[in-house]
């Protein structure tokens, strides 16, 4: 652990003792963490399995029929356009690395690994832009969540803006590379998981995005502000 998570997980815990921000704080902590991964080039240490994790884990591959692929051309139903590599800053850092996971594409799972756990990583790395139904689509694979896209006659609707201004930036416009460029007119916050509204700014150009105004609840979008 470095001393800048250190100190994040020290900011965090203040933080929770003050608002009880424990989700928030956790996902701040873990960001952090992967950010100064991605920008590392040694592997993160490690340790091999004891003989009883192993035991257990091999002992999946018998319970349950892992040559079934069915889940492996589902995920790629609705496939329009894939997406591969480094999502940056501004600065040039690394926010989101499809290329850190590409060791999860062997065959074979380590001991250390439940087999299940594996098999479903796989299946989520099969990031891009999929067509769900008429006038949906989805961003998927470049952040924790998935950004939803409706298309209106007039123009679109996000769901879930993912966690970073620079996921959602590249979400929307891998999006456009694809499909008519129309504005976005209202975004949905599903729940408030930090990786559901924290890329906001990536897809919403308005310089206010708020949702309270005046002790009323409000809901801000191109049509201006409805009180609640």
């Amino acid at each position: 652990m470095t001393r800048n998570t250190t100190f994040k997980r020290a900011v965090c815990l203040a933080q929770k003792n003050l608002s009880g921000a424990a989700i928030a704080c956790a996902f701040a902590v873990n960001a952090v963490a992967s950010d100064n991964a991605a920008q590392s080039s040694e592997p993160p240490l490690g340790k091999s399995a004891t003989a009883q994790t192993a035991a257990r884990n091999a002992a999946v591959l018998q319970q349950l029929p892992f040559t079934e692929r069915e889940d492996f051309a589902s995920v790629k139903r609705g496939l329009i356009a894939p997406f591969k590599g480094d999502i940056k800053n501004a600065a040039g850092r690394i926010v989101w690395s499809l290329n850190a996971y590409e060791f999860e594409q062997a065959d074979k799972s380590p001991d250390t690994v439940n087999p299940s756990l594996w098999r479903l990583a796989q299946l989520n790395a099969h990031a891009g832009l999929f067509k769900v139904t008429d006038r949906v689509y989805q961003v998927r694979g470049l952040d924790l969540s998935n950004m939803t896209i409706i298309e209106s006659d007039t123009g679109l609707i996000i769901i879930d803006p993912l966690s970073f201004t620079e996921t959602a930036r590249a979400a929307i416009d891998l999006y456009y590379q694809h499909r008519p460029k129309k504005p976005v007119l209202a975004v949905i916050y599903s729940h408030s998981h930090a990786d559901h509204f924290g890329g906001v700014r990536g897809v919403w150009k308005r310089r206010r995005v708020q949702g309270r105004q005046g002790g009323k609840s409000t809901r801000r979008s191109a049509y201006g502000t409805r009180g609640q």
